[in-house]
């Protein structure tokens, strides 16, 4: 799953390069919008909803428990922590390596628009910050949601039904 996440971003990066768009024209402008709903409700908000789920999926296994393991669940609390941790600080290394980079053929100028209308061709290197977070997203998904079997697994007690062993 994780090879998959890597080809895609690396086939979108080489489309990107050689300016090749597989979208129809309306498309593009819909995606490139970037109040589009997809991007404001999906994509900018896609750590909040990664970290809601994963927080009450956590909550709900390890409050299960009589006794509750409460120490259990404020260790998985904290690795979302780290996880968010690690989410803020790639995004800022990422803001400040494409402000390192970017620059305009047309010496003087600094800013994008400024350049490019003035017929220069504007550079930068800018790390998708999109591509970066859903896939962190899937990431931890796919971790919490292991630790959840993890648990679930290793359980004598039965979870949904009387006489079930785990999830029917």
């Amino acid at each position: 799953s994780s090879d998959l996440i890597v080809l895609a971003v690396i086939a979108g990066n080489a489309l990107s390069y050689y300016n090749i768009d597989p979208l129809p024209q309306s498309l593009q402008k819909f995606f490139k919008n970037k109040s589009n709903p997809i991007n404001v409700y999906y994509v900018k908000w896609a750590w909040a909803w990664t970290s809601t789920v994963c927080f009450l999926g956590l909550a709900l296994v390890h409050a299960h428990f009589s006794p509750p393991r409460y120490r259990e669940w404020l260790l998985d609390c904290f690795a979302l922590v780290i996880w968010t941790g690690l989410w803020y600080f790639c995004t800022k290394f990422f803001v400040f390596l494409r402000d390192y980079t970017e620059h305009c053929s047309i010496v003087k100028i600094d800013e994008q628009a400024h350049c490019e209308g003035s017929g220069g061709q504007w550079f930068e290197f800018d790390i998708s910050g999109h591509a970066y977070l859903l896939s962190l997203c899937i990431l931890v998904d796919y971790t919490v949601q292991k630790n959840i079997s993890r648990v679930m697994a290793y359980s004598s007690q039965d979870f949904f039904y009387p006489g079930s062993k785990g999830f029917v």
